[in-house]
């Protein structure tokens, strides 16, 4: 059975099933030479480079990008008008057909093939990478087709850091700096890769923030194992390392899949680590029109979750 668009729950286990399979016979000068001809564009340059950077993500996620981008709007006769999703859509496919992306479904059957009412989700081919090698700063020597090849479990995590990146353009109340997926950070001997960091600058002021994506099957003993190396960086001088401008620690974003395991993770959290600056939410949370609206802070005496209003996320500016 494959997951379909309306399903919110990606479960673990489920197979990637893609339109192409992926080769190394792409002809790097026939992507430079469509991309000289005009016949791809800017925006389709855009949608690589954010594929490039996420890694996975929906129609829906790729049409936002491109709005909050200002990539939606088009001049007609008639004057201004916003390209529609149905029209991402098929661009989307054309890109697929000429190897820029690829898409694929989830399903635990593999000879499933692509339905009318599956959740497709788009990854970046070779011939993006030919794309972004020749015509961005990105460095892409690191990239190969294998980067696509994932667990469902990872790609659910995947499309949870798109929503949370998306929101935060669209709801920051400063500027955001920067949003680095699986950041590399040193304590000791101890290696430590977050879901997620970004930083954003409010009145001159540099806050950080990392994020760690959460599901229930990560309980208890991934996220607590999880958890203990993000208190090596956040509560010791370790973080000094990596924000340089900055008198703050960075704050602990946990991101879990519903309200029980976000408890659990705020249970933990507080009883196992002495992280004092941290904040839930769930994926369901995160479709918030205002963020600000979304944060938590666990209370032990009641064991349970506060909602914690964040001007830093406030689309009112």
């Amino acid at each position: 059975m494959y997951i379909t668009e309306k399903e919110t729950k990606i479960k673990a286990g489920l197979k990637q099933v893609f339109q192409n399979k992926f080769t190394n016979s792409i002809s790097k000068n026939e992507v430079i030479k469509m991309k000289n001809d005009g016949v791809l564009r800017d925006r389709d340059l855009l949608i690589s480079k954010f594929l490039f950077n996420f890694r996975f993500a929906t129609l829906e996620q790729i049409y936002e990008y491109l709005r909050l981008k200002g990539y939606l709007k088009q001049e007609t006769p008639e004057g201004i008008k916003e390209t529609s999703i149905n029209s991402i859509k098929s661009r989307l496919e054309k890109l697929v057909q000429n190897r820029i992306i690829n898409k694929f479904i989830l399903t635990d059957d593999e000879n499933d093939r692509f339905k009318q009412d599956a959740m497709v989700i788009y990854c970046l081919d070779l011939g993006g990478k030919f794309l972004l090698s020749n015509y961005t700063e990105e460095d892409t020597s690191d990239w190969y087709t294998p980067i696509n090849m994932k667990g469902s479990d990872t790609i659910s995590k995947d499309l949870t850091t798109v929503q949370i990146y998306l929101k935060i353009v669209d709801c920051v109340k400063g500027e955001l700096i920067y949003f680095e997926t699986y950041p590399i950070r040193k304590y000791d001997k101890l290696t430590i890769i977050p879901n997620f960091e970004f930083a954003i600058k409010v009145n001159g002021e540099t806050k950080y923030f990392i994020g760690e994506i959460t599901r229930e099957a990560d309980f208890p003993i991934n996220f607590s194992k999880k958890i203990a190396k993000i208190e090596k960086l956040v509560e010791t001088n370790a973080w000094k390392k990596y924000y340089l401008d900055t008198e703050d620690s960075p704050v602990l974003f946990v991101v879990a899949e519903d309200v029980l395991t976000a408890n659990d993770a705020g249970k933990i959290t507080t009883m196992s680590t002495d992280i004092q600056k941290v904040r839930f939410t769930i994926d369901e949370k995160l479709k918030n029109e205002d963020l600000s609206l979304s944060f938590m802070k666990y209370v032990p005496d009641q064991n349970k979750l506060k909602i914690v209003k964040s001007m830093l996320f406030n689309k009112e500016k």
